[in-house]
């Protein structure tokens, strides 16, 4: 027998065996390929009158999905033991009598988990409850094979556990001040009979949610919650374990957000047989509710709108009230800020004095201490750079147990105004013109005086500034253009217009005496001219040795102007050899000349103009030789190899030039200038460009009885289907004359007009030359081109795997050349073929209609994130409703297919999906009759990999396709977003700033979009959005404050990489409530559009706004009994 035979006749024989056999038989069933039924393993030890849950399931079974359980008890597991039955999933007659009434209080139940698990519940065990528990699941399997039932022990023990707190504590409610330590107690013991483990808990209530501070687990180990994470490593948060079971949490350094109530949370641990910690009861002592009272601080400066000359000293009264007592120590901080709009952020420190140093910005600032609440500023020998508006910032700070200093109350004054007066000194500014031109190229020279200098001390410094306008009409406006400017320092900072000539030392900047400054130009041109001034400004020294500007004063303006004329130049072309024939030399001659132009020197370009488009030069103009003012030629488009010193251009004359060209031939022939340009002399050795000049045009024609060529295109199939061949000859005929073939060679290229109307530039394709070289163009397509001669006079373009882009007008540029009876070959004229149009068809008529599209992947999606991939199929049959089927090919095996899911199969899942698939986790919605979309909720690493979507055929034949893939990458969940959380209270009017950061760290390219919410104060109030910034950087408000954004009163910038701030300025009661921040981060998808990958929330910030109002009206009140009670 086999082992196979043997393991089916061992399952088979537990199926008729009594219930101590079929509990020997279950550890053999573990091996057999059937059925297994498995409880958790025992003793399971639970306390009295607390709820007991057990679970069952069963696996490896044949039959239907859903399977049912039988639960029944019995005292013990011997010999004579004796179940009796509690409850059934399917048999509503199996409950024995005894348990009637519990099962219909509710007390015990069976909730279903799944088809093949449920678990088995008692919701208020009794001692009398103890002992062993069956699960049995009825046999659906074709064979008897496996283990059909499982038994767990269950031990009920007594309630020995004992949570006090109320007994340390004379009142509920404890009031503590701002930054004091306190401390808190709880009881906690047991009496349990087995051996168990005690886990405490602090625990925080504000908001009505209880939140962890500091306990001590059933393992021994200390666990913080996540607030309070760094007060616990600074160690102003404990938690000790004294005598008498008393456990003590101590918190130093009160907050505000301290204030609420607290209790103690005791849970009893026992080790189960699997080595597991179990809890198995908990309870609650309501310790205490503490009120944290916050510390009051008034701040004012006893000065105002103070105003003192340069030089005097400043001194300033800083005025505390606080209703703290005690030992506390003060720390002043003294600010400066230049506008009143300013930021604190913005201010300048000018004195800090806490309990431990004073820092100062400058060795002329002191502080002195007149008593506990005045602190006295001395400034002394102030300038003007000290005008603005002063501020003083109070702090409060009170000892900790461990020698540190904790800051309990911050108040900053109101700003105070302090204007500091200086004496301009008075002087005027005289503007020359040293030296003037007569001419372009000559000097110029402009001196600045400064004039009658009155009220200037040694700490005076003075500097220029230099402009300049080009000549205007008297209606028309022009604004000045800066040249040059100096620092106080004495730095130039030159004007875009000078930069370059400044530097070249065309214009020169100078200060030749103490009160003249000079602007010279060493060779004037025509853009010089126009009116000039220049601007004097007085500079003061201050006291950390800067400058600052107290005054300017302009001079009146000078032109520079000169008499011009306007250059003219003249060139004339003559053909000295009016009559020749191909072959011999061409020669023409250009003569210049010109007028009011300073001993010119010129530079000679000749081109031609050819009869037929030459495609050198996109206007038809060839560029031949040239030669420059200093007579360096250079040939420029000249391509012909055969004929590389074939042309020469030569200066005969000052003013006249000599153009030959040897053995010319007919392809030469069109219309030849020359351009010509005039240069003058400029400064520094350079050349400057005058004018441009023209010569008429020379023509060559040459009148010739010699073959005539013509070339047409001809293709048998110019409409194709994608993939196809099409063929394409160039043919070539001649008239007139009969000519040997190997007398004759030709220069054949390929283009192709993109488009049916020839409104395109040609591209080129291919050419094949005389030579037989062949040249291709670079091809982005798959398609390939060959190009071959397949006889003396035709030549055949083929075009391989047509693909969309190879559409359009195709012709073909040939160019003869002809031996000559002396043996010389001949460039004949370049002729054009006309054009055939190739049109490439979309679809084959072999291949079907059907077809599947999927998402364009790769897809980038994060971890834990629910996704979605859409599917639809087109050109199938309405009459059939079409079905979807999803297959995955995962990284670790990409051969082997994964089923996942189906819309016509609901067994069409592999066991690795099934259960994902079964608790919703993955499931198919259909958008349309013909799409729908995969949901994955929860996306895991193992999800990566290529997915595939097909539809069963459902014709009598296959065409078209039928599936189609796409593939997610799986990428970690890099984005957090942090803020600190708080509690603040604002007035009606006042400012408010909130910096959150955001962190990712994701590889793949994302954008981020963040935005700031709201929860009004109220129930069942929905959060508000009030201002966002998007993935692409554009702000937009919500509904309600898109008045108070246009206003400029609401803000959101970017200070940082990874720092936004949000600012609200005039806060309104409105705002009040609960704020918090929202990130999103975004990828781009291959189809172009955006995906929201991830979204993050911070803790939220709770806000109270004061209504000036009602104070103001509480004043009144009290004025008005206050008048009252003295009149009577």
């Amino acid at each position: 027998m086999s082992m196979l035979s043997a393991c089916t006749v061992k399952c088979n024989e537990v199926a008729g065996s009594t219930d101590t056999e079929i509990s020997w038989f279950s550890s053999l069933s573990v091996s057999c390929h059937g059925r297994i039924v498995k409880v958790p393993e025992g003793p399971l030890i639970r306390v009295e009158e607390t709820e007991v849950v057990i679970p069952c399931n069963v696996s490896q079974y044949g039959g239907p999905n859903e399977q049912n359980f039988d639960w029944e008890f019995s005292k013990n597991l011997g010999q004579d033991s004796k179940f009796v039955h509690i409850l059934s999933t399917w048999d509503p007659w199996f409950m024995s009598p005894e348990y009637q009434d519990r099962v219909n209080r509710g007390e015990i139940m069976l909730r279903r988990k799944s088809n093949s698990a449920v678990e088995f519940v008692i919701g208020n065990i009794r001692p009398t409850d103890q002992g062993i528990y069956r699960c049995t699941t009825p046999s659906t399997d074709s064979v008897v094979q496996g283990n059909y039932n499982d038994v767990v022990e269950v031990k009920v023990i007594a309630d020995g556990l004992t949570v006090t707190g109320s007994n340390f504590y004379s009142s509920s409610t404890w009031n503590v001040s701002e930054g004091d330590t306190f401390q808190l107690r709880c009881s906690a013991s047991t009496n349990s009979t087995e051996h168990t483990h005690l886990q405490v808990s602090w625990e925080f209530k504000s908001n009505h949610v209880w939140q962890e501070i500091l306990s001590l687990t059933h393992e021994g180990k200390f666990r913080t919650g996540s607030d309070y994470s760094d007060r616990y490593i600074s160690g102003d948060v404990r938690l000790d374990a004294m005598a008498n079971d008393i456990y003590s949490l101590s918190l130093s350094q009160a907050l505000p957000t301290d204030q609420g109530t607290y209790r103690c949370r005791v849970s009893e641990w026992v080790k189960g047989a699997d080595g597991s910690w179990q809890k198995i009861q908990e309870k609650t002592a309501d310790i205490v509710n503490l009120v944290v009272k916050p510390t009051s601080l008034e701040v004012f400066i006893t000065r105002s709108n103070i105003s003192l000359m340069e030089r005097e000293s400043l001194e300033l009264t800083c005025n505390i009230t606080t209703d703290r007592s005690g030992i506390f120590q003060t720390e002043i901080t003294w600010y400066f800020n230049e506008s009143p709009d300013g930021t604190m952020a913005e201010a300048q420190v000018l004195l800090n004095a806490d309990h431990d140093l004073v820092i100062s910005d400058s060795t002329f600032i002191s502080p002195s201490h007149v008593d506990r609440s005045n602190y006295n500023l001395l400034m002394r020998d102030v300038g003007t750079e000290h005008s603005g508006y002063y501020y003083c910032q109070a702090a409060l700070w009170v000892p900790q147990h461990n020698g540190s200093w904790h800051k309990v109350a911050e108040k900053i004054s109101v700003p105070v105004t302090v204007e500091v007066v200086t004496l301009e000194p008075n002087y005027y500014v005289f503007l020359n013109a040293s030296k003037t031109p007569l001419f372009a190229e000559d000097p110029t020279e402009l001196e600045c005086r400064i004039m009658e200098v009155q009220n200037t001390e040694t700490n005076v410094r003075f500097t220029v500034s230099w402009y300049y306008r080009m000549p205007t009409r008297s209606d028309e406006v022009v604004e000045y253009e800066l040249l040059a400017t100096m620092d106080a320092d004495w730095t130039l900072v030159l004007g875009e217009k000078s930069k370059q000539r400044a530097q070249n030392g065309e214009i020169i900047f100078s200060k030749p005496k103490v009160d003249t400054f000079r602007l010279r130009i060493q060779w004037t041109s025509e853009t010089d001219r126009g009116e000039y001034y220049c601007v004097i400004s007085s500079w003061s020294r201050q006291r950390n040795n800067s400058w600052i500007k107290i005054k300017d004063v302009a001079s009146m303006p000078v032109s520079i102007l000169w008499s011009t004329q306007d250059y003219t130049l003249t060139v004339e072309a003559v053909k000295l050899k009016p009559f020749f024939m191909a072959g011999h030399t061409f020669e023409m001659t250009c003569k210049v000349s010109s007028q009011n132009i300073k001993t010119p020197r010129y530079s000679v370009l000749i081109t031609a103009m050819k009869s037929l488009s030459d495609r050198t030069r996109s206007n038809g103009t060839t560029r031949i030789i040239s030669l420059n003012q200093d007579s360096v030629v250079r040939r420029e488009d000249w391509t012909d190899q055969d004929r590389v010193d074939g042309v020469v251009l030569e200066k005969i004359q000052e003013n006249e030039f000599r153009y030959r060209m040897y053995q010319t031939q007919i392809s030469d022939a069109g219309l030849y200038r020359c351009e010509v340009t005039a240069w003058s002399p400029g400064g520094g050795g350079r050349w400057r460009k005058a004018v441009d000049g023209f010569s008429n045009p020379i023509q060559i024609d040459f009148q010739t009885s010699g073959p005539v060529f013509n070339v047409s295109v001809h293709s048998d199939s110019p409409t194709i289907y994608r993939g196809d061949l099409v063929n394409l000859l160039c043919i070539i005929t001649i008239e007139t004359t009969v000519l040997d073939p190997d007398d004759m060679s030709f220069d054949v290229s390929w283009f192709a007009t993109r488009s049916f109307a020839m409104d395109k530039e040609p591209v080129f394709l291919a050419s094949l030359d005389r030579k037989g070289i062949v040249i291709q163009a670079r091809r982005n397509g798959s398609s390939d081109l060959s190009l071959e001669r397949i006889s003396p006079m035709e030549y055949r373009l083929r075009v391989h795997g047509c693909e969309d882009h190879d559409f359009g007008n195709h012709f073909c540029l040939v160019t003869p050349w002809v031996r000559s009876a002396a043996g010389v070959w001949q460039q004949e004229k370049e002729i054009k073929s006309k054009a055939i149009l190739v049109t490439v068809k979309m679809d084959d008529p072999c291949v079907g209609d059907r077809k599947v599209s999927i998402q364009k992947g790769p897809l980038y999606r994060v971890r834990g994130t629910h996704i979605t991939i859409w599917c639809n199929v087109s050109g199938y049959q309405k009459s059939e409703k079409p079905n979807f089927e999803w297959s995955t090919y995962q990284l670790s095996a990409p051969q082997r297919e994964m089923k996942i899911i189906s819309t016509g199969d609901s067994g069409f899942s592999y066991a690795f999906y099934s259960r994902r698939v079964e608790s919703g986790e993955i499931y198919i919605e259909k958008i349309k009759e013909d799409s729908v979309l995969l949901h994955i909720t929860d996306l895991k690493e193992i999800d990566a990999g290529v997915y595939e979507c097909y539809t069963p055929n459902t014709e009598d034949v296959y065409l078209g396709t039928y599936s189609a893939k796409t593939n997610i990458s799986v990428i970690p969940d890099t984005l957090s977003v942090t803020m600190k959380s708080q509690v603040l209270m604002q007035n009606e009017g006042d400012s408010l700033d909130l910096i959150c950061q955001v962190l990712v760290a994701t590889v793949q390219h994302t954008h981020i979009s963040v935005a700031w919410y709201v929860i009004p104060e109220g129930k069942d109030r929905n959060a508000q959005k009030i201002l966002s910034l998007s993935k692409d950087n554009i702000l937009l408000p919500g509904p309600s404050y898109t008045e108070r954004f246009n206003a400029g009163d609401i803000r959101l910038v970017k200070i940082g990489d990874t720092e936004y701030k949000f600012s609200i300025t005039k806060l309104q009661h409105s705002d009040q409530g609960k704020l918090y921040w929202e990130a999103v981060e975004w990828i781009q998808d291959p189809d172009g559009t955006w995906k929201d990958i991830v979204q993050k929330q911070t803790n939220t910030v709770s806000l109270t706004i004061k209504r000036l109002g009602k104070l103001f009206l509480n004043s009144c009140f009290w004025h008005f009994i206050k008048t009252m009670y003295s009149s009577s």
